[in-house]
Order: C-alpha cells, then sequence, then structure tokens
C-alpha cells in the first residue's frame, strides 16, 4: 500500500508526465527513451530523440513510439531550411547545371511540401 492507501501495480512502467496546453495530462513511456531507440533518426540534423517525441506526441496526443517513428523526418530551423536539406539530401537538383540551381524557389517547394504531406512543429518534421 502507498502512504495514500491505494494499492501500486505489480510492475509500472517509467513515464515522463506533463500537462499539455489543454489542460490534460500526457504520459511518455519512459522505456524507448532510455534504450536509445530514439537516438537511431537521422535528418539534415541528429537529435537524441526524446524532444522529438515529446513534440509529436503534443502535437499528435498519441504516444505510441511505432507511429512517432513511421511519421519522424528530422529537424529544421524552418520549413523552408527542411526544404532544403531534403532538395539535397534526396539529389533533386544533381542534374541541374550549378549556374541554374541559384533560381530554383526553396520557399516555393517548402509550400508544397508542408501542404502535402509533411508537418512543422516546435523545429521538427513530421509526415502525415
Amino acid at each position: 500500500m502507498t502512504p495514500a492507501g491505494r494499492c501500486m501495480p505489480p510492475r509500472m512502467t517509467p513515464s515522463l508526465c506533463f500537462r499539455t496546453g489543454k489542460g490534460s495530462r500526457l504520459s511518455l513511456p519512459l522505456n524507448p527513451l532510455l534504450s536509445g531507440r530514439l537516438s537511431r533518426h537521422s535528418g539534415r540534423r541528429r537529435t537524441t530523440g526524446a524532444a522529438a517525441f515529446v513534440a509529436w506526441a503534443e502535437y499528435t496526443g498519441e504516444c505510441d513510439y511505432d507511429a512517432f517513428d513511421d511519421a519522424y523526418c528530422g529537424e529544421a530551423e524552418s520549413e523552408e531550411d527542411f526544404a532544403y536539406g531534403f532538395v539535397e539530401d534526396h539529389g533533386l537538383l544533381n542534374e541541374v547545371p550549378e549556374s541554374l540551381r541559384v533560381y530554383f524557389d526553396y520557399e516555393a517547394y517548402a509550400r508544397d511540401l508542408f501542404s502535402s504531406g509533411y508537418v512543422f512543429h516546435e523545429g521538427y518534421v513530421f509526415s502525415n
């Protein structure tokens, strides 16, 4: 029995608990955070993943690591920054002469990316 007189479950999963902006509580399991599962993501910049997972959980209201794993695309300073990295990482302009690459509109490309399947939230990018 706990001091408050309630029984504790025989086995508890450690978790992070915090309040969301909507007045409800969100509990995130620490097992993936502690095991290092969240550190294997690659993007334009590498992240430990814990902060990205928290941002994703706040945005979606879900605490499902596998769904996060499928949705996480990386970190970026802005939507345009992510679009620039996306173009570079995927070699989308490799066949375009250097003298013409300067005319590529990353801002417009970012608008297209984020209006058709990507979400920018608190410096992290997720796919829908």
